[in-house]
């Protein structure tokens, strides 16, 4: 597969799928929103990641779906692989724990995010807006940009605005989701909106929404 560069064009959709194919991230949507709910997750217990990355090690079916998540996780399971990785000397998930590290920090890691994200927002199976919300209110990510553009292009359907970036703009107690939908919903110049979210009693959302 190819790398987008700054200003070449955007991956063919055949080698978007032969590059999540590589990084066993599947295709179709349900598979995409899932990828980016686990990279989206604030912190994932370290046994968890533990037992995963023993799990790289086992027959070929139970490895790969365990080499599915560990990706998906992302940065967050980056210590247990390299703890693992000084461990497994020659043994046979040395080369599981190394494939992931690339598409987790490798030069293909920022690609691989972004084909999700471009994928996803093709595809619009239920669930993209809330995903995509939770994904740019983390920050982590180099595709932030892309996610954010995309949920501005998601805010406004059929005349209407999005049920999911209203309802968390006015009622959402995590903070960063909350304002990471009143920053897109201004974005997309949802007038109606945004008049209402100056009349919120909360000095911090009407200082955000100005900003």
């Amino acid at each position: 597969f190819l790398l987008a560069r700054p200003g070449a064009a955007a991956p063919t959709p055949a080698e978007e799928e032969r590059m999540l194919a590589s990084a066993h991230v599947g295709a179709g949507g349900p598979a995409l929103l899932e990828f980016l709910r686990k990279r989206s997750v604030v912190k994932v217990e370290r046994e968890e990641l533990q037992r995963l990355v023993r799990q790289l090690g086992a027959a070929d079916a139970e490895a790969d779906r365990a080499q599915a998540d560990v990706i998906a996780y992302g940065p967050s399971a980056l210590s247990a692989l390299r703890d693992a990785h000084k461990e497994a000397g020659l043994n046979k998930s040395k080369p599981r724990i190394e494939e992931c590290l690339r598409w987790i920090e490798g030069p293909v890691a920022p690609e691989l995010v972004r084909t999700v994200v471009r994928r996803l927002v093709r595809l619009r199976p239920d669930g993209t807006v809330a995903v995509l919300l939770s994904f740019v209110a983390r920050g982590e990510e180099e595709a932030i940009d892309e996610a954010r553009q995309a949920l501005v292009a998601l805010a406004i359907r059929d005349g209407k605005t999005d049920a999911i970036l209203e309802d968390a703009a006015f009622k959402e107690t995590d903070q960063p989701r909350r304002f990471t939908a009143i920053e897109v919903l201004c974005q997309a110049d949802v007038t109606e909106v945004v008049r209402k979210l100056f009349r919120d009693p909360s000095p911090e959302v009407r200082l955000h929404t100005a900003s």
